[in-house]
Order: C-alpha cells, then sequence, then structure tokens
C-alpha cells in the first residue's frame, strides 16, 4: 500500500478539478506520488527565466522620475522560461495548484509589480537564474534613481545571453559600447554599460554571460596522428600499434560541425559534473558554468574573460573616489554554455 502523502490532496470535488491540458491529458489519472514525482522534476532543477527590462522616464506630481519597465522575453511558444512550465503545470487540477501554493509559499517569489501584462510568474530567486536583455538605454541607479527598482531587489543571479557580433551579426541590445572611441564595437557587451547594469539588482550575487556553443565560435582542433584519436576532454589518447601518421582536417560538413559542437559540449558538461559547477535548466537547454582555464577552445575566449577583467576595473576606479559615485556591488563573474542537443545531457 503507497504511503501517505503530506502534499495529497484531501476531498476534492468534482467542480473544484479543472479541465486538464491537453499535453497532460493523463496526469489526473495518476496516484498522487507520481504527480508528486513529476512536481519534484518540475520545481528542483535551478530554472531559467527570460524577462526584458526598460528604462522610461515619465513626469509624476510635476516630477521627473525614472521607471523600470518589465515584461516576458517574447511570445509563449518562444519563451524559454521555466516559470511557463510550472505556471502551466499548476493549472491543471485542485493538486498542482496546493503543490504550487507550497512552493511559493517556502520560497522567495519574483512577481513584479512593473509587468506590462499580468501572469504569475512562479520565480525561485534564491536559486533560479533570469536571463535580461535591456531595451534601450541602460541609467546606473546609483546615479539615476529609479522609483520602481525594489521588483528586482530578490534576484541573487542574473545572466545576461553573450553574443559576439562578428562572430554571429547579433545585436545585444542595451549593451553598446559607451566608451571613448568606442572601443568595444566589436564586442555587443561594453564593460562601462555593465557597469551601470548591475546596479539595478540590489541582492545580485552572481552574474553570468550565457553563450551558446556554435561551429563559428568554437576553435578548431589540429589533426591528429593515425592510430589515435581525442576524447571528450579534447586530449589525444594512443589507440596503440599503428604508425604515427598525420590524417587530413575533416571536412566541414553539417553533419562533422554537430559533432564538433557535441564534442565541445560534453567536454564542459564533464568537467561541470566533477568539478560540481553551476547549472540551470529552462524548457529546452540547460547551462553549464565553464571556467577560464577552460574555454580556449572558443574563439571568443579572451574576449569574455576581458570583459570581466575590465568591469573589475571600472569598479575599483569607483571604489578609490572619495565619495564613490555610486554603491559599488561586485557580484561573482561567471561563464555558462549551452548547445543544441538531440538528447539532455542532464538526463544521460
Amino acid at each position: 500500500m503507497p504511503r501517505r502523502n503530506p502534499l495529497r490532496e484531501q476531498d476534492v470535488t468534482q467542480d473544484l478539478v479543472k479541465k486538464p491540458s491537453p499535453e497532460f491529458s493523463k496526469y489526473q489519472d495518476l496516484i498522487p506520488e507520481l504527480r508528486l514525482e513529476i512536481w519534484r522534476q518540475v520545481l528542483l532543477p535551478p530554472g531559467v527565466h527570460f524577462l526584458t527590462l526598460e528604462f522610461r522616464r515619465k513626469i509624476k506630481d510635476g516630477n521627473i522620475v525614472n521607471e523600470l519597465l518589465v515584461d516576458t522575453w517574447g511570445c509563449p511558444s518562444s519563451d524559454r522560461s521555466t516559470w511557463r512550465v510550472r505556471n502551466k503545470i499548476s493549472k491543471t487540477d485542485k493538486y498542482s495548484w496546493d503543490v504550487m501554493k507550497k512552493f511559493s509559499e517556502g520560497t522567495s517569489i519574483l512577481r513584479p509589480r512593473g509587468f506590462s501584462r499580468k501572469f504569475d510568474a512562479f520565480i525561485d530567486c534564491t536559486r533560479d537564474l533570469v536571463c535580461v536583455r535591456f531595451l534601450g538605454r541602460i541609467l546606473n541607479p546609483g546615479i539615476h534613481p529609479f522609483r520602481n527598482l525594489e521588483v528586482l531587489g530578490g534576484i541573487r543571479y542574473v545572466g545576461i545571453d553573450y553574443k559576439n557580433q562578428a562572430v554571429s551579426g547579433s545585436v545585444n541590445m542595451g549593451f553598446q559600447c559607451l566608451c571613448r572611441d568606442n572601443i568595444h564595437k566589436a564586442s555587443t557587451i561594453c564593460p562601462k554599460t555593465l557597469e551601470d547594469f548591475v546596479p539595478h539588482f540590489q541582492g545580485m550575487e552572481t552574474l553570468y554571460f550565457m553563450v551558446q556553443l556554435t561551429v563559428k565560435n568554437i576553435k578548431s582542433l589540429p589533426p591528429v596522428s593515425r592510430g589515435k584519436k581525442r576524447d571528450h576532454q579534447g586530449t589525444i589518447k594512443e589507440q596503440g600499434g599503428q604508425p604515427a601518421k598525420t590524417m587530413p582536417v575533416p571536412s566541414r560538413t553539417p553533419a562533422r560541425n554537430s559533432q564538433i559542437v557535441s564534442e565541445t559540449f560534453h567536454k564542459f558538461l564533464d568537467i561541470a559534473r566533477r568539478d560540481k559547477l553551476d547549472s540551470f535548466e529552462d524548457k529546452r537547454f540547460t547551462y553549464y558554468e565553464v571556467q577560464e582555464k577552460d574555454t580556449s577552445c572558443l574563439l571568443i575566449h579572451e574576449e569574455l574573460w576581458n570583459v570581466f577583467s575590465d568591469l573589475k576595473d571600472l569598479w575599483a576606479v569607483a571604489k578609490s573616489k572619495v565619495p564613490p559615485p555610486y554603491q559599488v556591488r561586485e557580484p561573482k563573474l561567471k561563464v555558462l554554455v549551452y548547445a543544441e542537443s538531440k538528447k539532455n545531457p542532464a538526463q544521460s
């Protein structure tokens, strides 16, 4: 006989049970223990949520005020945010809603009042990662106060989707270079703009650059000798007995490109699991922390870590001034990688 579960629904009448979503049509037929296991799978891994921020200047009571607008990132079908999964499952039936209620009561949940549309975003600010796209100009809140900055106050882990403009052709709006002579024009992330961005999150502990691995940002490995091949770490290993004869570099076919990305990603995955580094999940990807000593295989290796180094220099300059121009916050600076994968590596 299954053990009694404290989260088990009690005396749920038919009129309280909501119509199940087509994606979970069999969910109500499951015993409570299996429903609880589904919830464990949804809630336990630290999630990733995507939000956009935009600066607006308004006149209120005759005074000019700065306001921060917070919104979802794209439409529901393209938004990979974990909160959408949690929200959808919570509306499946009364039992699911009760579980989500218990979850929300036991954690710090972000439900910003500044959202332009009404919805419940179940974000665990103590564990989840919030990836931000900033639209328009970024002002340092320490210099230009905002009236509603508290909506972001509880978030501890913040991510920025890092794209090298020269490599990907994409522009990360809001982070264009503000430095003299536009010296960071080859990069979509300017350290000076990043310095102005960090103070928006008063509780930030870690700032992540989130890098999608593609064949365009991975260096080609040199050819190996005949009789040898590389493991997932990129290390050449002996196959034994055959003469050392150089093999030609494989042509970059679509299949080969996919293999290069997969091998590089699994190299980082193995290191992250071995060293117990940070990881997060959204509806589509799993993100793994990588360290500077392991990212030399990336074309943007120096660029990534130089941005962080320049940011630390800017913090040092700000702190050296008396009085400092703003309250300097220095979160940890880390990099996450993710890639297209036919199988979620977290489940392998």
